[in-house]
């Protein structure tokens, strides 16, 4: 059985934060880290932004900045998301393509990796439910919002 990490919870600004996930990823391609799974909240708060968004249609820059609030682009795709550092903690799961429990079916891989986290959650006493498709919702309302990308022969998917 091969291994796995887990970071724990790190707290660090959002260009941190995106660095590592990204530095992670070409660790585990090159074979110099094992699977990982990271928790960490953002301090300041950030929004960060899809790989494909624009920045200046997405964000109002000059409220980010008059508040404090970091913008950092990720490498993976989806939506603008507003990260609290009250209110929030972050995931990011990578491993290699290959790895037998992770689908190579991109919507199929989302409702494995995001079953563990309902599973989780269910755990802690909440009823959770996977929408595909790639978000969590208790008692109807969206809780996590999860993107991916595959890069180097390796997964990342991280969420909130």
């Amino acid at each position: 059985m091969e291994r796995w990490r887990l970071l724990d919870l790190y707290v660090a600004d959002a260009y941190t934060q995106m660095a590592l996930d990204e530095a992670i990823l070409r660790a585990v391609s090159e074979g110099e880290a094992p699977n990982t799974i990271r928790l960490y909240r953002w301090k300041p708060s950030a929004v960060s932004i899809g790989y494909f968004q624009s920045i200046e249609e997405e964000v109002d820059l000059e409220a980010c900045r008059r508040l404090g609030v970091d913008v950092v682009r990720r490498i993976t795709g989806g939506g603008a998301v507003y990260h609290d550092y009250d209110g929030e903690i972050t995931y990011s799961l990578i491993a290699p393509e290959d790895d037998p429990r992770i689908p190579r079916d991109i919507p199929e891989s989302y409702r494995v990796i995001c079953g563990c986290l309902v599973r989780a959650f269910e755990h802690l006493g909440l009823k959770a439910e996977f929408r595909p498709i790639n978000d969590i919702l208790i008692g109807g309302r969206k809780i996590s919002g999860n993107a991916q990308t595959r890069r180097r022969g390796v997964v990342l998917q991280h969420g909130t």
